[in-house]
Parts: C-alpha cells; sequence; structure tokens
C-alpha cells in the first residue's frame, strides 16, 4: 500500500504547489505596480524589478547561482496585429549596456499562462541567461483567441523574438525556445518561421497535429474533449474550434481538418528544418495518449541537424512537469545542458552522449521523472539495434478457441474468429488518462485475468512462454486480413504481458475504418504506441482484438461484427520490436 499512497502524495504536492504558484506568483514580484510595458532596455530600470540574490540548496554545480537576478512582471508586449500579450522576465543583473547575454523564450502550455516556468525562469537566469516568458494569444491575460498553434501564434512568435531582441540585453546570436504540451508545439513550428531562434527544447509536444489527435482515422475522444472544456473555462477560444472539432469526431468535412492542422504539424515545414538545421532537443512519453510517440520518433528520424531524443515512462507532460518545481528532473537536467552548449558554447558532454535514449519500463520503480531511470541508448534512430520478432496470428482447427501467437507460419487452413462490437469484452485500458498516469509513474499497470475476457467481443492470440528476457523497444505492428460486417468498424489491438493467467497491459492501437464494403475482407496494417519493457522469460505475450475502448470515439453507434480471416499465402502477423 505504500508503494501507492507516497507516490500520489507527492504528485498531489506537486499539483498543489503548482496551483499555487501559478495563480499567486504574482507575488514573487517585489512591487505591485499595474501592468505596462516598455519600449527600450533602458526602461527596465523604472518597472516592477528587483534583486533576487537568494543561494540555490542544488547540490548541482552548474545550477547554482552565480549573479545577482532581476525579474520583471506584468510586461505587456505588442503581439500580431497589435493585440497584448502578457509576459514576464528574469535576467542577470547588469548593465544591458555592457553585456548581451543569451536569451530563452519560454511558452505557455494548454490552460497555464506566462507563469507557468517562473521557477525554472529564475534558474536559468542564476546561470545566466535573459529569460521571457510569455502566453499565447487566448490564456492568461494575453488578449486574441486560443489559434492553436495557428498562422496567428506564428505572427505572435515573431514579435515576441523581436521585441526580446530589441528591448532585452541578449546575445541576437544566441536565442533558444522552450515549452512543454502546447508551448513545445509553438516553439518546434516558431524554428521553422523565424530564423532568429537558434535552438529549441521540445517536451511532449508534436509533430504531426493531424496524427496526434486523429490517428489512424481514430479521434483521441477523452483528450479532446478534456482540452475542448479546459479551453472553454480558462481560455478564449476561436469560434471555429468547436466546428472543428465535431467535424474530427463525427468523420465530417475532412478536407477541412486536413487544411486546418497543415499549418500547425512541423511535418510539413520539414524542408525549412533541413535547410537551416536548427539544434532540436525532444523529451517525451512512451505512454502519451495525447500526442502519442510514434509521430516524434518518425520525425526526429527525418531530421537531418542536431538532435537528440528521449523518452521517458509517463503520459502527456508528466515526466517534464516535475521538474517545473526546479528540482532535480531528468529532462529538465538535459535542456539545461541543452542550451549552455547550443547557447553558452559550454563543453559539457550532451553530445557526445548516445543522441536517443529510451527509458524501460520497471515494475520495482516508483519515478515522477526525477532520476531517468533504467535506460537503453542509441547512437542513431531508426537504430541497427532494434530487431522485429515476428509472430504468426494463427487460429486453431477447434472453433471457438484461442489464437496462437507462432514463430512459424501455417501452411494449413485455419478458421476464421468473428468478434461483435461492445463495450463488455474485458479487455480495458482503465479510467482513461487516470490509468496511464498510475501505470507508468507508480506501476499500478492495468491487469486483466484472461479467463474473464468475453471471446464473442474480443480475440486473443498467445504465444509460447518465453525462453528468455527479451526487452520491448520502440513501435509495434499489426498487419491482418478482416471481414467488416459494416461500412464503419473499428479495431482496438491491445499487446500484454501474460504470467499465471494475468495479462498486464504492455501498448496498445486503434484503427478505424470508413466506407469498407460489408463482407468483402481487406487487409488492416497499423502501428502499436511505442513502448520499452522487458518481458521475462516464462512470461507470453499475448494479442487482443476488441471493438471500443473510452479513449476513443467510436466510428457509430450501430452494432458490427469483424471477422479475423487467417489466409495461408498472406498471414496475419505481430511485429514486435524488440533490443537485439
Amino acid at each position: 500500500m505504500q508503494k501507492i499512497i507516497r507516490p500520489l502524495i507527492q504528485t498531489l504536492a506537486v499539483l498543489g504547489i503548482f496551483s499555487v504558484m501559478t495563480v499567486g506568483c504574482e507575488r514573487i514580484s517585489p512591487n505591485d505596480s499595474s501592468s505596462s510595458s516598455f519600449s527600450s532596455s533602458s526602461d527596465v530600470e523604472g518597472m516592477n524589478s528587483g534583486t533576487d540574490t537568494q543561494k540555490s540548496q542544488e547540490d548541482t554545480p552548474e545550477y547554482s547561482p552565480q549573479k545577482e537576478i532581476k525579474y520583471y512582471g506584468n510586461i505587456v508586449i505588442p503581439g500580431y496585429e497589435g493585440i497584448k500579450l502578457a509576459a514576464n522576465v528574469w535576467m542577470p543583473k547588469a548593465d544591458p549596456a555592457k553585456v548581451r547575454f543569451p536569451g530563452i523564450i519560454f511558452i505557455n502550455s494548454w490552460v497555464l499562462e506566462e507563469h507557468e516556468y517562473v521557477l525554472q525562469a529564475r534558474k536559468f537566469a542564476q546561470e545566466g541567461y535573459v529569460v521571457l516568458s510569455y502566453s499565447s494569444r487566448g490564456w492568461g491575460k494575453s488578449e486574441g483567441l486560443v489559434n492553436i498553434a495557428g498562422p496567428n501564434d506564428m505572427g505572435d512568435y515573431k514579435a515576441v523574438v523581436d521585441w526580446m531582441v530589441q528591448h532585452l540585453p541578449v546575445d541576437i546570436n544566441n536565442i533558444g525556445c522552450a515549452g512543454v504540451s502546447y508551448g513545445a508545439g509553438i516553439s518546434l513550428l516558431g524554428l521553422a518561421h523565424d530564423s532568429i531562434v537558434k535552438t529549441a527544447v521540445v517536451m511532449s509536444g508534436w509533430a504531426n497535429l493531424g496524427d496526434s489527435i486523429w490517428g489512424a482515422n481514430t479521434p483521441r475522444l477523452a483528450w479532446t474533449r478534456f482540452l475542448q472544456e479546459t479551453q472553454n473555462v480558462f481560455g478564449h477560444p476561436e469560434p471555429t474550434t468547436d466546428e472543428m472539432i465535431h467535424n474530427m469526431l463525427t468523420h465530417q468535412n475532412i478536407d477541412k481538418i486536413r487544411e486546418w492542422v497543415m499549418p500547425r504539424s512541423a511535418v510539413n515545414f520539414l524542408k525549412e528544418y533541413n535547410t537551416r538545421k536548427p539544434p532540436v532537443y525532444f523529451s517525451h512519453n512512451l505512454a502519451d495518449d495525447l500526442f502519442n510517440p510514434n509521430g516524434i520518433l518518425q520525425f526526429y528520424s527525418q531530421l537531418t541537424g542536431p538532435k537528440r531524443l528521449d523518452l521517458n515512462q509517463g503520459i502527456h507532460a508528466t515526466a517534464e512537469a516535475v521538474g517545473l518545481l526546479a528540482i532535480r528532473n531528468y529532462a529538465w537536467n538535459n535542456a539545461h545542458d541543452w542550451f549552455a552548449y547550443w547557447l553558452k558554447g559550454e563543453n559539457n558532454g550532451i553530445m557526445e552522449r548516445p543522441p536517443v535514449s529510451i527509458q524501460v519500463w520497471n515494475e520495482h520503480l516508483l519515478d515522477l521523472g526525477i532520476t531517468g531511470g533504467e535506460r537503453e541508448e542509441f547512437s542513431s534512430w531508426p537504430s541497427n539495434r532494434i530487431g522485429e520478432n515476428l509472430y504468426y496470428l494463427t487460429s486453431l482447427k477447434q472453433a471457438g478457441t484461442d489464437g496462437i501467437l507462432a514463430t512459424k507460419a501455417s501452411s494449413e487452413v485455419m478458421n476464421s474468429t468473428t468478434i461483435s462490437s461492445g463495450n463488455a469484452s474485458g479487455i480495458t485500458t482503465g479510467f482513461p488518462i487516470i490509468a496511464s498516469i498510475l501505470g507508468a509513474h507508480i506501476k499500478a499497470d492495468v491487469k486483466i485475468n484472461v479467463a474473464d475476457i468475453n471471446r464473442s467481443q474480443a480475440v486473443l492470440y498467445t504465444s509460447e512462454p518465453l525462453l528468455k528476457d527479451t526487452r520491448l523497444a520502440g513501435v509495434s505492428r499489426v498487419d491482418i486480413t478482416i471481414e467488416p460486417s459494416n461500412t464503419e468498424i473499428q479495431l482496438i489491438a491491445h499487446l500484454f504481458d501474460v504470467y499465471e493467467g494475468i495479462a498486464s497491459l504492455i501498448t496498445m492501437g486503434p484503427v478505424t475504418l470508413y466506407d469498407q464494403t460489408p463482407a468483402k475482407q481487406i487487409r488492416v496494417e497499423f502501428e502499436l504506441i511505442a513502448a520499452a519493457r522487458t518481458i521475462k522469460a516464462g512470461h507470453q505475450l499475448m494479442l487482443a482484438f476488441d471493438t471500443e475502448d473510452g479513449l476513443y470515439a467510436k466510428p457509430t453507434d450501430k452494432l458490427f461484427q469483424v471477422t479475423f480471416v487467417h489466409p495461408a499465402k498472406q498471414p496475419a502477423l505481430l511485429g514486435v520490436s524488440v533490443v537485439k
């Protein structure tokens, strides 16, 4: 019980402190002046400033304060088309006419505002950076409507960069940007739109917004509703946002959706990135059901400039969240090293380390992103250290029995298996969002008794017990032949680690099909969400399919059936990505 209670208390404490920090952080300012803006660097001395000489308790030398620093709050920056953006600045205390510092721009996460990074900004300032944090339009005290990383946000990004160069003592050749989640997406896109910013730190962002929220034609229902409702409560949404979400959830006006996501997806600016080659550091989480890691892995592999990718255990932004308190955190430590190397020229070893690391799930490790855990490291991605174990989905001759994950294809004629749609399969990923947090950070992963699975709504394929420990790492895939009964269907594939009849969820992946011909066989290939986990010798792998999960929007309320066919000439496959 202590294993569960203690991390929960830690998590609640983090959320509580973070809430106080974001709501009440105006009190950090030594003066209580009203909002104003300034037009030149000399004006900084006259507004809401103070000197902070508090000593850090961190043992890490590079994070210890070296200079007196100053804070400026209630700053207003003219954004694109004249809207006002709320901002604040931390910087070393020095004569701006004589000294120039590297600069960092922080952009807010969804729901939050310019005070989100106040503790990290202060820490960076102690290390010798000028740090500007701003609320993107529609959030906090910033004017305008939430543009979801669209053209207006890019206009604001450019305006903020220009303002920083004109009004703060920054070295124009050494400016970086960073953000978590929403701020990460804008930071990454900004590199393609403004050549002044040298590098970016992208934490739990996205590269392809369409694939992230609507990949495999499957809308991320739980996360989409969460984003929609929080935007309506805490932000100022554009009128078209609800319409776009409705179209996505109901599969209408698809061309309009694709047009909307195009300028909001970094993958559509690969030419710009690979021409300019700005250095990019990615931190992302393996159980991120919102911006799943597969898209970041693919985008990373397409970039030709300097780059680093750390994949952590956690869901959306959870591995980075603790670092906002400026305490020890794997991703934020790397962010400090990244900026120190690229903006200050410090040879701290980050570029000598293998550029890709993947944290392996450990049932005994309680981790809130602090230590970084056990990791597999790779010199490149795709990596020649990653192989694929192929399993063939085989049906026994006896009807009504579970299938087999065989290591060799069968030439015999096999039975087909039919399942019906419905939410009573007995397979679950747990309560949306919450279950993923518990599984990733306190190891209370989803467990199912295999005997309790309803075979009328689910089909199972199980391997023989593994002869040796096998480490999964990367993206696994399924390639199957099915026969749908309706024009619209959905399948959810789940990969489990099974021991003594209890199945522990490793990963999953959905696919939704539209405009199908009923009773016509089709070949379907789709990916599971990237994972990293060691399957012990004696355990079994189990691949299970059903038709519904609370994370995803259903394509139809009509009942349907899916028949799994096992043709000998084109066998159904499970490709499991493993470390050689």
